[in-house]
């Protein structure tokens, strides 16, 4: 089972009209601050480009306990650069709505609230893209 969760139905819609004969693909279109985490368990959790829209301590938190024991975390967050904007020009005008609303952490403070939320990095790597922004790739695991 892969369950994809969103707040934007909008880019819901275009997952399931990619994957529209996909009976194990469960869609949600919630907030994830208002999902409820009990009971539910997950292998592997992609979260790009999502820690910058929540509280970073408490969506940690949050995560480790939909974590099994050999659960991995892949996360790609993008990090503060001075003299860069935090949202990029693009053909989609709507992203320009979300500036007020993005928080960049540094890789340094991210790996802190790793080992406060009981994880740890595995593996991790930092990618920077022509235009000078910078994402931490990692892949984050249960502190045993």
């Amino acid at each position: 089972r892969v369950t994809a969760l969103d707040i934007n139905p909008h880019f819901l819609q275009v997952l399931r009209e990619r994957f529209p004969a996909e009976e194990k693909l469960e869609i949600v279109n919630s907030d994830f601050n208002l999902l409820k985490a009990k009971d539910l368990e997950y292998d592997l959790i992609f979260a790009a480009l999502f820690f910058e829209y929540v509280d970073v301590h408490s969506s940690l938190i949050k995560i480790r306990g939909m974590m099994g024991n050999s659960s991995v975390l892949f996360s790609i967050i993008q990090l503060p650069a001075s003299g860069q904007s935090k949202v990029s020009e693009s053909k989609f005008k709507s992203l320009e709505k979300l500036s007020p609303y993005i928080s960049l952490t540094s890789s340094e403070e991210f790996v802190r609230e790793l080992k406060k939320a009981g994880l740890k990095i595995k593996d991790s790597s930092i990618r920077t893209l022509v235009n000078g922004k910078s994402f931490l790739i990692s892949e984050a695991i249960k502190i045993k």
